[in-house]
């Protein structure tokens, strides 16, 4: 039964991110190229009435198995086709992480880190734009996890006070001792079925949303974390007072390579492996994905698991997709950018998880589980050739929790941090708000001309900042992360709600295509020559040719009863070249954060005798007509 306190955090902390993820959430148009696939995808499915094959613009998509797909498709059902509900779907489940999070962290540490850990992962930049704002899978992988990583923890006891005292007093038997327990008794291994159908109850859904990378990280995350919690450790010397914060028991030990001997001998190994129920947890998640891909193989002959295993999954691996590359730390710098505001206190964070894992007190299990989870897929993620900001989503809500860690034991014994940590943090908070005031407008003016008072939303950081370091100095902790706090959720509502809808004003697909469909009497056929982005594909309605030589072009015009080619300006000039005085301008914009612009072209009306002198004449047969 929760408590009253526990509710009424929980229910702040929904409503915040409500606000957060639903304001203004069909105002602006697809921005994101993946947004306006995978929306696409979704109403051609749904027009179809086909739940098996994902299609885009009418040809078969390999790239992502169908969960969002087929949330889109409900949300279309109740809603419409709009922009409000492709998104939907995506901002529901980030509630949910958000739910999830702060539940997780409550049962690690405590309520109060959990409301902050909610807090945090409800409002930084990546999390927002793209697992909560944004029409992608990554919500639903971030969701899905977290909520694996919430039940594991709930399953294996961790953070209870009995098993924790179980952890302190196995570090101080005689490593003999340990070694004769291991293979008996691990650690944090849950010891309900349920628990383990559960978690390949999720891992099936995990699959369905991003395909066998959503059961492996998480399912490698969890056995990390036993293989660390269940070794052997060769330790000189037991600590008496496990609980002291800088007690240093891991480093007196015969060294690294001796743990990391102990963590992987077989015995470890294959304890743990027994003790995850491997078939069980696999013949569940089975359950639950097998039977689409095996219908979606029936139905395509084979031919979209082949593309999505080879080019999809495994060629990704090894070489840059679509030209994704970064190098190895990559996700180590994103972070900084995806975690902000609340990523200026990412070092005093990482130094204090440090100093937790290696005093080998209580919470020391906790901690390990978050570094786990976030070093597996920060690690795979690093390794891997090609790389996307989003690709490490999963990993914020651990990223949140340890924040949240930080900053309630700062609040406890301001000792926590450095003299200079906190001072240099704020500065870094307060310099974001005035830059942003500073270049916003410069970069407004290139391009989105006009909207140059975008740059407030750097008054969402730096007069809060300025407070904050008021506080700061008067030893005002509470109040300073008050309004550190307030402040983040004002930047991010000003950003995602404000700002955002001003630039889309200057998108160009959705009103090119409104001018389109206004222009034609009938339904239009459309193509696009040497041009064809998602988003123009989205606001088509339909599917959308793409030629890249004119002559295809022409055949395409003579057999359509109302075409339409959308192009850029360098390109029409290219067909008034070679076909002068057959085209008329429909409509025009400026190419959406780039150079030049982007139209949309018709034929003019000409007789079916001129149509028939021009062919011959290309052919260059002389012929002529008379009537």
């Amino acid at each position: 039964m929760l408590s009253r306190s526990v509710l009424l955090q929980q229910t702040v902390i929904v409503v915040i991110a409500a606000v957060l993820f639903l304001s203004n959430l069909g105002a602006a148009g697809l921005w994101d190229a993946d947004e306006a696939v995978y929306s696409s995808i979704a109403r051609e499915m749904t027009i179809r009435g086909d739940w098996i094959v994902p299609t885009f613009n009418a040809s078969m998509f390999p790239e992502k198995p169908p969960l969002m797909y087929w949330l889109m498709m409900g949300s279309f059902k109740v809603l419409g086709v709009s922009e409000f509900a492709t998104r939907l779907p995506s901002a529901i489940l980030a509630i949910g992480t958000v739910l999830a999070t702060y539940h997780l962290a409550r049962r690690l540490f405590s309520a109060r880190v959990g409301f902050w850990a909610g807090l945090i992962v409800a409002s930084n930049i990546l999390f927002v734009l793209s697992g909560a704002r944004a029409a992608t899978v990554d919500s639903a992988l971030a969701f899905v996890t977290t909520l694996t990583m919430a039940l594991f923890a709930r399953g294996a006891r961790l953070g209870e006070p009995r098993e924790a005292e179980v952890f302190v007093t196995r570090l101080e038997e005689p490593r003999e001792a340990q070694e004769k327990a291991a293979p008996g008794r691990l650690a944090f291994v849950p010891a309900s079925s349920l628990i383990y159908i559960a978690i390949g109850l999720l891992l099936g859904l995990a699959v369905l949303a991003k395909g066998p990378i959503g059961f492996l990280l998480p399912a490698a995350s969890l056995g990390l974390f036993l293989l660390l919690m269940n070794a052997p450790v060769p330790a000189t010397r037991t600590c008496k007072d496990a609980s002291k914060p800088h007690s240093k028991v891991w480093l007196q030990t015969r060294g690294f390579l001796a743990q990391l001997a102990a963590t992987l001998s077989p015995r470890n190994f294959l304890g743990v492996v027994r003790s995850m129920r491997p078939l069980t947890v696999l013949a569940v998640a089975l359950l639950v994905a097998a039977p689409w891909f095996v219908l979606v193989a029936v139905k395509t002959d084979g031919q979209w698991l082949e593309e999505f295993v080879t080019k999809f999954n495994l060629r990704p691996f090894a070489s840059p997709f679509l030209g994704h590359r970064g190098p190895f730390f990559y996700h180590f710098l994103v972070v900084l950018v995806g975690l902000f505001p609340w990523s200026v206190f990412l070092g005093p964070t990482v130094v204090n998880a440090w100093r937790e894992i290696r005093g080998r007190g209580r919470e020391t299990p906790c901690y390990v589980f978050l570094v786990c989870w976030i070093g597996l897929f920060f690690g795979f993620w690093s390794v891997c050739s090609t790389k996307l900001p989003h690709y490490v989503l999963p990993a914020y809500p651990a990223l949140a929790i340890l924040t949240a860690c930080f900053l309630d034991a700062w609040l406890k014994r301001r000792e926590v941090a450095a003299r200079y940590v906190m001072p240099t943090a704020t500065a870094i908070f307060l310099a974001v708000g005035l830059l942003m005031l500073v270049l916003l407008p410069w970069i407004a003016a290139r391009y989105a001309p006009g909207e140059e008072i975008i740059a407030l939303v750097g008054l969402g950081l730096f007069p809060g900042g300025c407070a904050a370091m008021y506080f700061l100095f008067r030893d005002r902790r509470r109040a300073y992360l008050a309004t550190i706090a307030a402040s983040s959720l004002l930047f991010i509502i000003l950003f995602f709600s404000w700002a955002e809808l001003r630039v889309d004003r200057h998108q160009h697909s959705r009103p090119l295509m409104a001018a389109l469909h206004g222009d034609s009497p009938a339904a239009p056929q459309i193509a696009g020559y040497k041009y064809c982005d998602p988003s123009t594909i989205y606001y088509a309605g339909g599917p959308v040719a793409r030629f890249d030589d004119a002559d295809e072009l022409r055949g395409f015009i003579e057999r359509s009863s109302h075409p339409y080619v959308v192009t850029t300006e360098n390109d029409r000039k290219v067909l008034e070249s070679q076909m002068p005085g057959q085209w008329r301008l429909v409509a025009r914009r400026p190419r959406f954060l780039s150079k030049g612009d982007i139209v949309v072209l018709a034929p003019r009306l000409r007789s079916p005798e001129v149509g028939r002198c021009e062919e011959a004449m290309r052919q260059g047969n002389g012929e002529t007509f008379r009537k």
